[in-house]
């Protein structure tokens, strides 16, 4: 369905959803979109999550930062071993201008500088892709949320969509439906995604925030 300004008999503007599907059978094809939200606020309303729900969440987490912790640790210890090896290198190039003399030619000299300086370019990159990997190594104790603020918010997922301004209520229910029709009553029929997803997007996203920085 696409999502557009109508405008009323009386001139007032509303949001209707049209469905743009050749085999919809809907007639008329668009609807207010105050018709489906009156039942997301209703279905979201009636979410209910407790201590079992906490768990799964718990264990999910865990599994979650171990693989990510685990792929972090060996990234690490690649570039550290690549570090090595090329300061090792520099170390050898070091060494032998270090026994050049008068009668060593200049273009030779300069072939070794030019090694050497490529390497240390190479070193200073390492050291910014270590200091990347190395901010994403945390505590995964510090990703937790405790019971009560965890089950908070999914329970205020209602609250949450009604706060939202129209583009925020379309991410939202992106996020927690994975579809859903509307009949010639206009009766909304919908399948949820797993909303628990929505909290471990958000607590996760402590990843993707510094990776991408």
């Amino acid at each position: 369905m696409y999502i557009s300004r109508s405008r009323g008999y009386n001139g007032t503007y509303y949001l209707s959803a049209r469905c743009e599907n050749k085999e919809c059978s809907r007639k008329p094809r668009a609807v207010r979109v105050k018709v489906i939200l009156v039942e997301i606020y209703r279905a979201l309303g009636e979410l209910k999550f407790d201590g079992k729900d906490y768990n799964r969440h718990l264990k999910y987490l865990k599994e979650y930062v171990d693989v990510k912790l685990d792929k972090l640790i060996i990234e690490k210890r690649s570039l550290l071993g690549t570090k090595r090896r090329k300061q090792a290198k520099i170390n050898e190039y070091a060494t032998t201008y270090s026994k050049f003399d008068s009668t060593t030619p200049e273009i030779v000299k300069q072939k070794v500088r030019e090694q050497i300086e490529m390497l240390q370019e190479d070193l200073i990159n390492i050291e910014q892709e270590l200091a990347k990997v190395e901010s994403q190594i945390i505590d995964p104790e510090g990703l937790k949320m405790n019971q009560e603020k965890f089950l908070n918010s999914l329970n205020m997922l209602e609250q949450q969509m009604r706060a939202r301004n129209p583009v925020g209520k379309d991410l939202l229910a992106r996020e927690i439906f994975l579809n859903w029709e509307i009949d010639q009553q206009n009766r909304v029929f919908y399948r949820y995604k797993d909303p628990i997803e929505l909290a471990h997007k958000y607590i996760i996203s402590t990843f993707g925030a510094r990776e991408r920085t």
